[in-house]
């Protein structure tokens, strides 16, 4: 009788086995200099992404998420030295001011779209600071 219990608990153990395939980690790590953003890459997998923001730059930057299928020159601007973050597409979230040398992370629950990553400190988005996501 125990040899089947124990038999019926490896069964059971074995159809519930890890399945590494099933399981999608994403993150993106994000260097800041003046006066651009880069990536360590291009897409992502949905679902929680972890973005580290390194500011390897001498003065302050951010990184403002904004869902849109916009060009990365074609923000809408709110004034002369920021982007309007609400008319330029769904802000999904912010890794906040990151000072010269630190580093800031972030998770962010990101559906399939296309997003753009943009340092909204003023004037640092026309200086160059956005660069483009693609979530699969």
């Amino acid at each position: 009788m125990r040899f089947i219990i124990f038999l019926m608990l490896c069964i059971f153990l074995l159809s519930c086995s890890y399945s590494p395939s099933s399981i999608h980690i994403s993150s993106v790590h994000i260097i800041a200099n003046e006066w651009d953003l880069k990536l360590n890459t291009i897409s992502a997998v949905s679902g929680d992404i972890t973005f580290e923001l390194i500011n390897k730059g001498k003065i302050v930057h951010e990184v403002v998420i904004i869902k849109t299928d916009l060009s990365t020159d074609g923000l809408i601007m709110d004034g002369k030295y920021t982007v309007d973050e609400d008319a330029s597409g769904e802000i999904i979230g912010e890794i906040g001011d990151t000072k010269p040398g630190k580093s800031n992370i972030e998770t962010f629950t990101m559906v399939p779209g296309r997003y753009l990553l943009v340092c909204n400190e003023a004037g640092h988005y026309k200086a160059g600071m956005v660069a483009a996501l693609e979530v699969k």
